[in-house]
């Protein structure tokens, strides 16, 4: 009869298995959608689907205990940098409490067909998604079936869910900055990686390492029985 934690151990893998099947079943659903969107967008004729853009941004500070602004000149012309667009302020408001900036952003004109760059990223991002969910597939697998979960199977495996998930993380940034750089007409190139994924590829490699020690101390007492 098997152990009542080992058992739990293969109701998890089994119930892992299940959402990983349904995950991977999504993410060929969503490569299939941005293979073929990105298809069309490359067929269409330039300047047949035209989209113009324009941004407005206001500014309200409170000159409450801060230091007072100088009025901006009014035959000056100010510009503001957010998000990697530049704003050319149209109006500005100061009197003893507050400053309003008003400001708006030069029209820009996009043909729909440029939006096929973001494609590619976007069909690696979930490649390198499915690929993670194929690895923890595996390791699923092994839990539910598996007598012990220290073995050097399960290791392997956790270590090589570590390494696929840094490509993941990579392109997810570099797909928003395109698809930004392109929305905005200013080339805005991001390259980074979330922190909160770095933890869990550190956590991974802890837990891989810890699951290695286990299944060292369970060789040796197989060894002593």
């Amino acid at each position: 009869m098997k152990n009542e934690i080992i058992e739990k151990v293969n109701k998890i893998g089994k119930v892992g298995q299940v959402i990983t099947k349904i995950s991977k079943v999504m993410l060929t659903i969503a490569f299939v959608a941005c293979l073929v969107s990105a298809v069309f967008l490359c067929m269409i004729p330039k300047e047949t689907i035209m989209m113009s853009m324009s941004h407005q941004a206001k500014v309200d500070i409170d000159l409450n205990d801060m230091v007072v602004i100088e009025p901006v000149d009014e035959d000056e012309e100010g510009v503001l940098e957010i998000n990697g667009v530049e704003y050319k302020i149209t109006n500005y408001e100061q009197n003893e409490e507050h400053v309003t900036i008003h400001s708006e952003s030069e029209n820009y004109e996009f043909n729909l067909s440029h939006m096929w760059w973001v494609m590619i990223p976007a069909l690696l991002s979930i490649a390198a998604i499915y690929v993670v969910v194929y690895f923890v597939e595996k390791l699923c697998k092994v839990f539910r079936e598996c007598e012990t979960p220290f073995t050097d199977e399960v290791v392997k495996i956790m270590e090589k869910i570590a390494i696929v998930i840094i490509p993941m993380a990579c392109l997810s940034p570099i797909t928003e900055s395109i698809s930004d750089s392109i929305m905005t007409g200013t080339v805005h190139i991001v390259l980074g990686v979330d922190l909160m994924v770095v933890v869990l590829v550190v956590l991974i490699y802890m837990l891989a390492a810890i699951f290695k020690y286990g299944t060292m101390l369970q060789i040796e007492s197989d060894e002593t029985l």
